[in-house]
C-alpha cells in the first residue's frame, strides 16, 4: 500500500547543499482550502504531517514548469479553476518521472478538475458518502465529506481506502510515480 508509494518520492537539493523533499501545495486554481489553522477548510494537519515525514511545504501561488519539476508531491485541493493542456501535459510529466500527485475533491467542486483527473484514468462519482470515521473502514481513516473514486479498467489503479462499499482514495500508479486521489 503506502509503502509502494513513498519509493515514488523525490529527493531535491536546494542551492545550499541541503536535501530537501518538496510539497507544493497548489492555490492557483482557486482551490477551496484555508491556511487559517482554525477553519474547517484548513489544511493544517496536512501541512503538519508533511513537515513530520521530512518533507517541506511549499504554498504555490502560480504553477510553472519549474516548481512543478522541483517537487515530489503536488497537492491540489478541491480546485475551482481549471488546469490547462500545457498544465496537466506537466504535471503528468513529472508523475511519470516519479513524482506524486495528492488531488483531494468531491463531486460539488470536481469540474475543474476533471481534465486533470482523467489524464490519469480517474473520476469523481456524484454517490455522496457523508462523513466516513475512522470505525466505518479497516485503513481506519475518517472523511469530513466522502465520494466514490472511479477508475477506468486500464487504469493500474489500488484502492487504498474503502468506505459503504466504494472506493474513496485510489492510488494509480503512472510511470514511476503516480497519483493519489481521495474523494
Amino acid at each position: 500500500g503506502t509503502d509502494s508509494i513513498a519509493n515514488h518520492f523525490m529527493v531535491i537539493n536546494d542551492q545550499n547543499g541541503m536535501t530537501a523533499k518538496l510539497v507544493d501545495i497548489d492555490v492557483s486554481h482557486g482551490e477551496r482550502l484555508s491556511l487559517d489553522v482554525h477553519s474547517e477548510d484548513s489544511i493544517d494537519g496536512f501541512v503538519v504531517n508533511s513537515i513530520r515525514n521530512g518533507y517541506m511545504p511549499m504554498i504555490e501561488k502560480q504553477l510553472t514548469e519549474d516548481t512543478i519539476f522541483a517537487s515530489s508531491i503536488l497537492a491540489v485541493v478541491a480546485p475551482t479553476l481549471s488546469f490547462s493542456q500545457r498544465e496537466i501535459r506537466t504535471i503528468r510529466s513529472q508523475v511519470e518521472r516519479g513524482g506524486l500527485l495528492l488531488v483531494t475533491v468531491g463531486w460539488k467542486e470536481s469540474e475543474a478538475s476533471r481534465a486533470l483527473l482523467a489524464e490519469f484514468g480517474v473520476s469523481v462519482s456524484n454517490v455522496p458518502l457523508g462523513m466516513i470515521t475512522a470505525a466505518q473502514n479497516p485503513q481506519d481513516v475518517s472523511l469530513w465529506e466522502a465520494w466514490p473514486i472511479a477508475t477506468e479498467e486500464s487504469a493500474n489503479a489500488q484502492v487504498l481506502v474503502a468506505a459503504r462499499g466504494y472506493p474513496v482514495v485510489v492510488f494509480v500508479q503512472c510511470g514511476q510515480g503516480g497519483i493519489l486521489a481521495a474523494g
